[in-house]
């Protein structure tokens, strides 16, 4: 947690410093000069870096918070490239969450994670995408990731269904259990342009 703390002071400072130097490129007058070209150069270099960028991530409650902090541990520093977007409103919204559909959630959530992470792993820019927002006082977590290959959409729920090999594929098989236990819960799963988009929503009372 400490880490991952770390990390969005570290984006905070960097947006400060990104800043500063707009506005040294801005005062400069002669925008072919070789000062301007390597300046921008170098705010070009420092954008395309692979990493973690987080956004209002300590609005999450503890509990998904700690799982996201979790199974993403050190995948920056295997040039996973990683955007969290977390709203402010979630932060209220969360808290209006009884015990069982947290505890179904968290569990569904950690069961994407691990799908989106490995998918992601085969793939050269090994992106995921998280954004956490609320829509007519709704959660939804949508967790996106590149992947390598083909997806049967239409049956990657079943039982042993998997793209991973011998023995796999039990992840989404036990998420679509979960989601029979849990009427406010409902997750809709996509893909397009070599992502796979998962959306997790959790219906108010």
């Amino acid at each position: 947690m400490e880490k991952y703390e770390k990390i969005i002071d570290s984006n905070r400072e960097n947006n400060h410093e990104l800043l500063n130097n707009l506005l040294v490129l801005k005062s400069i007058k002669n925008k072919n000069s070789k000062e301007f070209n390597n300046l921008f150069d170098e705010l070009v270099n420092n954008s395309a870096n692979k990493g973690m960028k987080a956004k209002n991530i300590y609005n999450l409650p503890s509990g998904i918070k700690g799982i996201f902090y979790y199974k993403l541990y050190g995948l920056e520093e295997k040039n996973y490239n990683i955007s969290i977007n977390v709203s402010k409103r979630s932060k209220t919204l969360f808290k209006k969450i009884d015990y069982n559909n947290n505890i179904v959630l968290s569990k569904i959530v950690a069961i994407v994670l691990d799908n989106a992470i490995e998918a992601s792993s085969k793939t050269s820019n090994k992106c995921l995408i998280i954004d956490v927002y609320e829509i007519d006082n709704n959660i939804v977590i949508e967790i996106a990731n590149s992947y390598k290959g083909k997806i049967d959409i239409n049956n990657i729920r079943e039982r042993k269904y998997t793209t991973k090999g011998k023995n796999r594929g039990y992840g989404l098989y036990i998420m679509n259990n979960l989601l029979k236990n849990s009427s406010d819960i409902k997750v809709e799963q996509s893909t397009k342009d070599n992502y796979f988009y998962t959306k997790i929503m959790l219906k108010k009372k």
